[in-house]
């Protein structure tokens, strides 16, 4: 059985064709009436880094003001891959700048590839987050490291940073592809 999308749902039940809801803004805003997750952003054009040691924005994401909800969250899906050496490459994930709070932090050495998966959620407020250890790989698991907290305002909009740091600048790093999914809660 198909799943429906809160639009097809409001189409069926009122008989109406909603012209206004076509555009990508009015469907987000639609799924925060109805709960329905949404895909904020993705891309599977690959980014590669320079040949620099400083952290580099890999992909920016704009999350609009009022998302994901005093109880929602921000799934972020990232596929890396790497030289396959002894020096650290470091995956993160940051939200508000490029300098903001690390939600993922992970040092890989001798992989070749990294899949992460980072579950941001607010805590009954729109100022206050909180996700898995920054360092566990992949993002699930368990850990000895405490889980990361924020005080990211989301009631204005902000920026989601996809980035990456490499120990020496002649290995490479490259975002393969990423997606970032809003679960908003009210």
């Amino acid at each position: 059985m198909p799943k429906l999308s809160s639009y097809d749902v409001i189409t069926a039940l009122t008989g109406y064709y909603l012209p206004a809801f076509t555009t990508a803004a009015n469907k987000r805003w639609l799924a925060t009436q109805s709960f329905y997750p949404y895909t904020l952003a993705q891309s599977a054009v690959a980014v590669t880094g320079t040949s620099t040691t400083a952290e580099e924005a890999y992909a920016t994401v704009t999350v609009p003001a009022g998302v994901p909800g005093p109880n929602g969250c921000l799934i972020v899906d990232t596929l890396w891959s790497m030289t396959n050496g002894a020096d650290d490459k470091i995956t993160r994930t940051r939200w508000s700048t490029i300098t903001g709070t690390a939600f993922s932090a992970v040092i890989n050495t001798t992989i070749a590839t990294l899949r992460d998966v980072r579950v941001i959620q607010n805590r009954n407020s729109a100022s206050s987050q909180v996700a898995g250890p920054a360092a566990l790989v992949g993002g699930v698991g368990s850990s000895a490291d405490a889980v990361v907290t924020g005080t990211i305002a989301t009631t204005a909009a902000t920026t989601l940073v996809i980035s990456g740091q490499k120990e020496t600048a002649g290995n490479t790093l490259t975002l393969e592809r990423y997606s970032v999914i809003v679960c908003y809660g009210a």
